[in-house]
């Protein structure tokens, strides 16, 4: 999970994958965390009393290759991006503290390639106010996708990565 926060925007990241760095015998069930939270008030150092989910919008992302020994988490093509504005998560998950991938598509996420992700991303429909703004969360968003790729490379010398 990573978190993405602009003045205008708030986005959550979250990955999941059918693969482990670990031996399986059969593949993993993807699923991710929607729980609401409490958020911290940085000035008072408490955190509030209201549950909710903090983001704009959820940014799903599915390592979606299947065979371990030609997995690369660095191979763009092996991944899938799901992105839902968290007021849909609200309207039919309300306290869910988690999604399978399949109930995610019962809800009709947006699901950019690559090329379209950024103009999708803009196209959420938020708050229309926050689209005008949407330009300065999406340059974060470019460079802290980078590091989620790296962050999610499983530690297993069985699976090859770039260098």
């Amino acid at each position: 999970m990573i978190w993405f926060h602009q003045k205008a925007l708030q986005s959550k990241l979250e990955s999941s994958s059918y693969l482990q760095s670990w031996a399986q015998s059969k593949l993993s069930s993807v699923s991710f965390g929607i729980q609401p939270t409490s958020a911290l008030d940085l000035s008072t150092n408490k955190y509030s009393e209201v549950r909710k989910r903090q983001a704009d919008v959820y940014i799903f992302c599915v390592y979606s290759h299947k065979n371990q020994e030609t997995a690369n988490p660095l191979n763009i093509e092996h991944w899938e991006f799901y992105v839902i504005p968290t007021s849909v998560l609200n309207e039919n998950c309300q306290n869910q503290k988690s999604i399978s991938l399949a109930g995610l598509l019962k809800l009709n996420p947006l699901k950019p390639t690559i090329m379209k992700f950024t103009m999708q991303l803009l196209n959420v429909r938020v708050n229309k106010s926050l689209k005008h703004r949407a330009l300065r969360a999406l340059d974060s968003l470019s460079r802290s996708f980078v590091v989620l790729l790296r962050k999610s490379i499983p530690q297993n010398r069985n699976l090859k990565t770039a260098a």
